[in-house]
């Protein structure tokens, strides 16, 4: 698992929570693009089915990236 750090380099995610908070930037990226992607759907098939499948797949990220 590799991600971003604040140096702008590529370490373990370990690390750059070690080295400062580029990790951290990358999470909120990704939940800033699911956001823009997935609020217009909401706003249009405002369903439980929608609502189930972004929350999960906004955890699945969570668990994936923290794993």
């Amino acid at each position: 698992m590799y991600s971003l750090n604040s140096m702008g380099g590529i370490g373990t995610l370990g690390n750059s929570y070690a080295t400062g908070y580029g990790s951290l930037i990358v999470v909120v990226i990704i939940i800033v693009v699911v956001f823009i992607i997935f609020i217009p759907i909401w706003f249009k098939n405002f369903n439980s089915f929608f609502v189930v499948l972004s929350a999960s797949i906004i955890s699945g990220l969570f668990a994936w990236y923290f794993q």
